[in-house]
């Protein structure tokens, strides 16, 4: 009797965690298709459970097709977490991230057994994320105007080519300097004073106005800065600098 309530729990463990839960037998078939894995792929227990070609009916390119086969196949040289990119009932893809946990936890009667995550809309948040950054990054250095960002030490983060050529460097020979590496000695001090002074008390965009600055090759010229505080998350501050 305890044993039987024993395996009714683990029964309703495994059918209601968040997470999918699928495992084969010997003969390759499926033989656990949790509640998680109808509501994420739309494919009841019932279509699933024993069906010889439910792996093609899951994964229907070819090559996912293939290497699910040889990750079930081979589960005990399989690496422990891969992704895999399924096909819903109603067509649509997604991204899951299985885990092989069937050599560390053998179960009798599940030749091979997967933990899987659905993160399909992480990874769509990593796309955005990436071709946020790329436009930013193109914006940055196709900019006319010159932009540096610079930390709370005053030392160069990044700079566009633009804002390098106005000095006569190009980028890679600012990064990591103070920025009063661009400036005359004779500007140094009040430069450092303004700096500090837009980074701690400043909350809106600052438009300064500096005379006598100086180009690589000595020549000395006048500049308008746009200078924007940035606060991260961290509560670092950065100051962001538009130099015209």
């Amino acid at each position: 009797v305890y044993l039987q309530a024993s395996e009714e729990r683990m029964h309703l463990v495994v059918e209601n965690m968040p997470m999918m839960l699928n495992a084969f037998d010997i003969h390759g078939s499926i033989v656990t298709w949790n509640r998680a894995c109808e509501e994420i792929t739309g494919y009841s227990a019932k279509e699933i459970l024993g069906n010889a070609k439910a792996l093609e009916i899951l994964y229907p390119d070819l090559a996912e097709h293939q290497r699910m086969i040889a990750k079930r196949d081979s589960f005990e040289e399989s690496e422990t977490v891969w992704e895999a990119r399924l096909t819903c009932k109603n067509g649509q893809p997604k991204t899951l991230l299985w885990y092989n946990v069937s050599k560390q936890f053998p179960i009798p009667g599940w030749q091979a057994w997967y933990i899987g995550q659905d993160i399909t809309q992480r990874k769509q948040v990593e796309r955005v994320s990436r071709e946020s950054e790329t436009l930013i990054t193109s914006v940055f250095e196709s900019a006319k105007v010159g932009i540096c960002l610079t930390d709370d030490r005053g030392r160069f983060l990044q700079v566009n080519r633009a804002y390098a050529e106005i000095y006569g460097y190009r980028p890679e020979e600012l990064v990591g300097q103070p920025f009063t590496f661009v400036l005359p000695i004779t500007l140094h001090n009040d430069a450092v004073r303004e700096y500090y002074s837009l980074l701690m008390t400043h909350e809106e965009p600052t438009l300064l106005k500096r005379r006598g600055e100086q180009h690589r090759n000595g020549q000395r010229f006048d500049v308008q800065i746009i200078a924007s505080r940035v606060i991260l998350e961290d509560r670092r501050r950065l100051l962001l600098s538009i130099v015209s």
